[in-house]
């Protein structure tokens, strides 16, 4: 995560990288299609290796003249075990927002 200088037409920008990852079948695809392409499908995606997807919001906060790009870039990875040891490049600066498991 971090900000960036003004861009061209004055708006600040931040950037921000979400990795979802979980066992296979969960919905990670499905959550991502959703957010940043505002689609659904019921067909299964099987993801092969890692997904990323860029959405761009542009937001005013509240009370404020400020304006804002927020950048979010969001990895969809495979929830194979063997392949999550292998893109552990992807979590470089991340940090956890939230850690769900299905038992």
């Amino acid at each position: 995560m971090g900000l960036a200088p003004p861009s061209v037409d004055g708006a600040k920008e931040l950037k921000i990288k979400i990795c979802l990852v979980g066992t296979p079948g969960v919905g990670k695809t499905s959550l991502t299609r959703r957010f940043v392409y505002d689609t659904f499908s019921e067909k299964y995606l099987y993801t092969v290796s890692a997904n990323m997807s860029k959405k761009v919001l542009d937001l005013t906060p509240p009370g404020t003249d400020e304006r804002w790009s927020v950048v979010l870039i969001v990895w969809d990875i495979m929830g194979e075990r063997t392949f999550l040891d292998l893109v552990k490049e992807a979590y470089s600066g991340a940090r956890p927002a939230s850690s769900r498991s299905r038992t």
